[in-house]
């Protein structure tokens, strides 16, 4: 019996119920189908975030992973999914006025500050480095004022840092208080004042005085570092390098250097 082929479309000899002419039209016929999507399916479709519209192209013409895809991007995704806001478990509504992060607003208000003055330090007169944006009425309690740049100017860490200490000294009227309990000597308070003063509590803490500034014991070179990293190091290094070339020449003498040593009766060309 005469018959054509489904896929190549050539006749050929055989049965009613065939519909190939060979196995290898009838392979290369399902190879196509699972390829390609189906006739009575939509070839394309809108991300459930932005709207966006997507085909089958855009999953490698994988019939599977088209059907399971909800969103254009990976970035889509992770915006519908995560959640954000008073959709957050941990969401706070009491706290939503007072934050704040160093991107978006904050960002451009701090850069804007710094641009107006020039990036210069208004107390001091230092010129670049590190350089921090104040806020002269305090960003919790003024909401119309937080991102004019009049209520901003622009500090270095160092008179940043002295400004704040300042004013938490003034709220805290100067001292935050110890109680010493029992038959104890004032002698015996464990956070006394800057000064020593045993009377008086510790007038500021870590968040004003949290950074060391100074000199590199090897090259000499500026640099911050936390309080807690160097506190009861007689000689601070700035980087790993500085202070293995110190240890080298500590051990091997001032002559030490980064240089190939040779090994016994060998010379280095």
């Amino acid at each position: 019996m005469k018959l054509i082929c489904q896929f190549c479309h050539s006749e050929f000899q055989g049965r009613t119920h065939q519909k190939f002419c060979s196995v290898k039209c009838g392979a290369m016929n399902r190879s196509a189908a699972m390829c390609g999507p189906r006739l009575d399916e939509p070839r394309s479709k809108g991300c459930e975030h932005c709207g966006k519209i997507f085909t089958v192209e855009d999953c490698q013409n994988n019939l599977a992973k088209f059907r399971a895809r909800r969103f254009c991007g990976t970035r889509c995704s992770a915006l519908a999914c995560r959640p954000r806001g008073s959709d957050h478990p941990m969401w706070k509504p009491e706290l939503e006025e007072k934050q704040r992060t160093s991107r978006g607003p904050q960002q451009s208000w701090a850069y804007r500050v710094k641009t107006r003055d020039k990036w210069t330090c208004q107390q001091c007169g230092a010129q670049g480095g590190k350089l921090e944006a104040h806020h002269i009425h305090e960003f919790a309690k003024n909401t119309e004022l937080r991102w004019g740049v009049e209520n901003g100017i622009t500090l270095c860490w160092e008179c940043h840092k002295r400004l704040h200490a300042q004013e938490r000294d003034k709220r805290n009227n100067a001292v935050n208080s110890v109680k010493l309990c029992g038959n104890v000597q004032p002698t015996d308070n464990t956070e006394p004042s800057l000064g020593g003063n045993a009377l008086e509590g510790v007038t500021t803490r870590n968040r004003a005085y949290g950074l060391w500034h100074g000199a590199c014991g090897e090259c000499g070179k500026l640099f911050y570092r936390q309080m807690f990293r160097v506190r009861g190091k007689a000689i601070v290094y700035c980087c790993n390098s500085c202070a293995a070339t110190a240890r080298m020449r500590q051990r091997y003498g001032s002559n030490c250097s980064h240089e190939r040593r040779a090994p016994k009766g060998e010379e280095i060309v």
